[in-house]
């Protein structure tokens, strides 16, 4: 990415990814990430080929993937892929935090997220 001019690697690209030693992380995260650096390769982890799913069918394929739990395929799909109306309600700790800070009951996250439609993200 560009700023003021400057060009910077937010992160390495996927074939890098595949091409590295050693990556300074477990095994098995390792593996798990090779994983995600080919399924960019193989036009699976694409932005154009999630947002065709729509953000439900996004959120179960990216789930599917080793290593994409409901944390970070909500992320994958709302930051990397820019899905305006993606909604990864079933990440419990976080919904946990937000009603507990905003004292609200158990499902009032939903609602209000349904409240913002198209631009829950």
């Amino acid at each position: 990415m560009t700023v003021d001019g400057q060009e910077f690697a937010a992160f390495p690209p996927p074939v890098s990814l595949l091409e590295a030693g050693g990556l300074g992380l477990p095994a098995q995260k390792q593996e798990w990430l090779r994983g995600l650096a080919r399924a960019v390769l193989d036009g699976v982890l694409t932005t154009e080929h999630l947002r065709s799913l729509g953000p439900e069918g996004a959120l179960a394929e990216l789930r599917a993937m080793p290593g994409a739990g409901p944390f970070s395929a909500g992320l994958i799909l709302i930051r990397g892929a820019g899905a305006p109306d993606a909604f990864p309600g079933d990440e419990p700790r976080l919904f946990g935090i937000l009603r507990e800070a905003y004292g609200l009951p158990e499902d009032a996250y939903r609602r209000l997220a349904d409240a913002w439609r198209p631009y829950r993200s």
